[in-house]
């Protein structure tokens, strides 16, 4: 038995206020169509999506309707799907989405799904999983949305029935990043994560799972998909002029893929205003400033002038604030120093 396991695809999400936002969700969809490619292209007759197919149970009907027909256009492939805590009202069925008839929803009532060599026993979000899972021949694979220990009873596996569940593999859904495999007494458990990334908490690269048991032998093959990553970089502003930081965040985020996103957190001491506007990089999204004033700013007040004046009430200004307020006035006395020395 071969398939692809997948969850937390979240289609539809409204992926956090990015000016990326409309490419990642179109993004998201298109990786759904790569992962029936693979499996199309290595004759893989099942994709199990352990949940979260949808980010909410009234996605658009132009995303419902792309991914039906993805799923269609694709007859060789069975899809088996159980419903998460997203995409479901009550965890059972799917509301105002038409699925083909080469997809199978498992309800919240656990069922079982008999294939050629063995079969899938799903239970979807909410369902309550039988004290000792029913024997059937050949290879058993498990699909349920949740995580071990969790404190959701409605998210919640124990090792104690994993150990006893005679499953060969256990396909799980839930946590965004990948998680194992690991093995519980007999049966190898998996989170792959979620293969398209939703925001700045889910970096690197993502990935679903390849999976072929023979013999009772489990192989788990992660695969990274070609989604947009998210990734966060440092960078040290010490010791740097202005053009020289900006040559360099150009030269970082040259250095990642175009449809990737990218946020800059600056750090050190600097003592100019930083660039807080993305427009000069195209896929950046944010530039944070953690940069902290220069050592001299204590001398730079003491100096006779205009400029040691405004120093020092702008110091005492910023020792009185915290938060933003405090950033915000640092920012306003790195502006006062460049009209000076202007």
């Amino acid at each position: 038995m071969r398939f692809v396991h997948t969850a937390d695809l979240h289609l539809d999400a409204k992926t956090a206020a990015l000016a990326c936002r409309a490419a990642l969700r179109r993004g998201a969809v298109d990786g759904f169509e790569e992962m029936i490619r693979y499996a199309r292209e290595r004759d893989i007759r099942y994709i199990v999506i352990a949940g979260d197919l949808f980010d909410t149970p009234h996605p658009s009907a132009a995303v419902s309707g792309r991914v039906a027909e993805l799923m269609k256009n694709a007859p060789e492939i069975t899809f088996l799907l159980i419903c998460g805590n997203h995409d479901a009202p009550d965890g059972d069925r799917y509301a105002d989405i038409d699925l083909p008839e080469n997809a199978r929803l498992f309800g919240k009532t656990p069922e079982y799904f008999p294939v050629a060599g063995g079969g899938f026993f799903g239970c979807g979000f909410g369902g309550e999983l039988p004290a000792e899972m029913p024997r059937h021949p050949g290879t058993t694979v498990g699909i349920f949305h949740g995580r071990i220990g969790d404190p959701d009873p409605r998210l919640c596996l124990t090792r104690e029935w994993i150990e006893r569940s005679g499953l060969s593999y256990l396909a799980l859904g839930h946590l965004h990043k990948m998680f194992g495999p690991e093995r519980i007494g007999g049966t190898w458990t998996a989170h792959p994560g979620s293969p398209n990334a939703h925001g700045f908490d889910e970096t690197g690269a993502r990935y679903f799972f390849d999976v072929s048991i023979e013999g009772g032998a489990v192989e788990i093959r992660p695969v990274e998909t070609g989604a947009a990553r998210f990734w966060e970089e440092t960078v040290d502003t010490s010791g740097l002029t202005y053009a020289e930081l900006s040559a360099k965040l150009a030269s970082a985020a040259a250095a990642y893929d175009e449809k990737d996103v990218i946020r800059f957190r600056l750090t050190g001491a600097c003592a100019y205003p930083l660039p807080a506007a993305v427009e000069d990089y195209p896929n950046v999204a944010e530039i944070i400033d953690e940069t902290t004033l220069p050592a001299d700013s204590e001398e730079i007040a003491a100096r006779p002038g205009l400029k040691g004046l405004f120093t020092k009430y702008m110091l005492e200004k910023i020792r009185a604030a915290d938060g933003e307020e405090k950033r915000v006035r640092e920012a306003a006395l790195k502006l006062g120093w460049e009209a000076f020395d202007r």
